[in-house]
């Protein structure tokens, strides 16, 4: 293939969907893949699907292994890391690294938020829907202004025509 196929792998649903939430803008030709946990069997089997779907179900387990004894192997598939930030997460990545060297790789932890040990691509979407509702919506704020200036103008001619009266 041209570009690579990508897998972004996560720990669990939530974070997946999250994600999704957060980048579905900027996402395309991506499989995201929830891992239920930190296991590489499930990456191995997405690409063993995409290889051959009828695989034999021992067999897609060994896919990821076949794979990365290609010396290209980066050139066919790439995947994004996009585990909680936390020692479990980071161990994860480091030892994929180690054990598939020619698996092209792309490490995208959440940002760790301040005073925490673990940050999930969950805690990113509530903090930044939290950022959001704290922050001023200039666009409803001058609809405001537009509305007192207009209920102020109507006021005034109000006051002027029983003026004249």
């Amino acid at each position: 293939p041209e570009k690579p196929i990508t897998i972004v792998v996560f720990e669990a649903p939530i974070d997946l969907m999250s994600y999704y939430e957060i980048f579905q803008h900027k996402l395309s030709n991506v499989h995201l893949v929830a891992m239920n946990g930190l296991k590489d069997k499930v990456i191995s089997h997405v690409i063993a699907d995409y290889l051959n779907p009828d695989m034999q179900q021992e067999l897609k387990s060994k896919a990821l292994e076949v794979v990365n004894r290609s010396e290209n192997a980066g050139q066919h598939f790439k995947v994004v890391m996009a585990v909680d930030n936390d020692e479990a997460g980071k161990q994860f990545v480091a030892n994929f690294a180690k054990k598939y060297p020619n698996i092209q790789m792309v490490n995208h932890l959440p940002k760790m938020l301040p005073n925490q040990s673990k940050t999930d691509w969950n805690d990113m979407l509530r903090q930044l829907k939290t950022k959001v509702k704290k922050e001023p919506n200039v666009f409803q704020e001058r609809l405001q202004e537009i509305s007192k200036l207009r209920s102020n103008t109507v006021v005034e001619s109000v006051k002027k025509q029983s003026k004249s009266i």
